[in-house]
């Protein structure tokens, strides 16, 4: 149990720090666009490898990666957060009403099955990849229409396992 609770920390305490620096404290993403010597010469321009200044480096845009991973993290942990809550609250209200419905169990096995075999992480490959690579052009759709996409379909690919095994765990 203790375990559970340092990995909870470590997932936990990026994103606080995350929330804190760039949503209460507004801070933005630091930059270092040279490096000089103790007389003041330039001596390289970025991008830098890892070093004490710059723990995960400098990538060629002058960003230290350390702030743009906070920057991310927090809102990947975000998503993921709803994306896992919605699609639990869906299934759990559909799989309680299929296990109390008796007429649904042939047709739901018939549309379940194949998700329990084909590996959701194919499937959401294969309806993802549109919107995921950016073609030459650029994409035809706007940001928030991707990653609203991004949202349903994961949670449609969540659902209808999650409702088997809601609706066998009411069952039994």
């Amino acid at each position: 149990m203790k375990r559970i609770y340092f990995y909870l920390i470590l997932l936990v305490i990026p994103a606080i720090i995350g929330i804190i620096y760039y949503d209460i404290l507004n801070g933005k993403v630091k930059r270092t666009d040279f490096l000089y010597d103790s007389d003041g010469t330039v001596i390289a321009s970025s991008p830098f490898p890892p070093s004490l200044q710059a723990i995960f480096g400098v990538d060629s845009s002058s960003n230290h990666m350390a702030y743009e991973v906070l920057s991310g993290y927090r809102i990947t942990l975000a998503l993921l957060i709803i994306i896992a809550l919605l699609s639990l609250i869906i299934a759990i209200v559909i799989g309680t009403l299929l296990a109390f419905n008796k007429r649904s169990g042939i047709f739901f096995q018939a549309v379940v099955d194949p998700f329990f075999y084909i590996p959701q992480s194919i499937l959401a490959y294969i309806l993802l990849r549109p919107v995921l690579y950016e073609p030459i052009d650029g994409f035809e759709n706007s940001s928030q229409f991707r990653v609203v996409y991004h949202i349903v379909i994961l949670i449609l690919l969540m659902i209808p396992t999650t409702i088997a095994l809601v609706k066998e765990s009411l069952i039994k």
